[in-house]
């Protein structure tokens, strides 16, 4: 059971007016955490609190302890939310879980990146909400969060996506679709990526394509 030191805590944490102040109430949390003193029930339990920053400490939590019993409730949210911000945390969540099981989910999402046309119309008043928060918005916010939760699962599912992204304009996503080839220990073809390494745009997916020709010569 929480008790007043680790509801405090979570308060701090939630009204934090600095970066600083909100890092020290983390740490704190953390360390209540580690010394076992916040179970999974009760981070369970704060799954279903109003306040979405303990939300999102929950989940963060929870990953970080492997919990089974959060996994259902993590996807469900998953699949029902359209906001871009809060698809990107759960992203990180999935990434901290490391696990294949939310894989199916993400591939998904990336295909249909909003649930239903016109969400963020009805809670924005305006068309340039409703302009700001179409599908190719929502996946340009979660395509790197995917990419990096994709590399973390280590699934061979993964590398089809990560094949369709390869040749991505946006340098960020090639240079992050090869730091997830690299984690999963599986690459794009020798010529492809001796053909980055040589002629990428960008001096740091050229880098990384050489640092990867030269880890796995070996």
């Amino acid at each position: 059971m929480l008790e007043e030191r680790h509801l405090l805590a979570l308060d701090q944490l939630s009204n934090a007016v600095s970066s600083v102040e909100r890092q020290n109430a983390y740490q704190m949390l953390l360390s209540y955490e580690t010394a076992g003193e916040i179970k999974e029930a009760d981070l369970l339990m704060l799954l279903g609190e109003a306040d979405p920053v303990v939300q999102s400490h929950a989940r963060g939590a929870l990953a970080r302890l492997g919990s089974e019993a959060a996994k259902p409730k993590i996807l469900k949210l998953f699949a029902e939310t359209n906001d871009p911000i809060l698809l990107e945390e759960i992203l990180e969540t999935f990434t901290i879980y490391g696990t294949e099981d939310f894989i199916e989910a993400v591939i998904k999402r990336l295909a249909n990146p909003i649930k239903k046309k016109g969400f963020f119309a009805k809670r924005v008043e305006g068309p340039i909400m409703e302009q700001l928060f179409d599908k190719d918005f929502v996946l340009r916010q979660i395509l790197i969060p995917s990419i990096k939760y994709l590399g973390a699962s280590r699934s061979p599912k993964a590398v089809k996506v990560l094949n369709s992204l390869i040749e991505h304009d946006d340098p960020m996503i090639r240079l992050n679709c090869l730091a997830a080839y690299d984690k999963i220990g599986v690459l794009p073809g020798p010529a492809k990526l001796a053909e980055m390494s040589k002629n990428d745009p960008s001096a740091l997916v050229r880098d990384e394509a050489q640092i990867l020709i030269e880890k796995h010569s070996r």
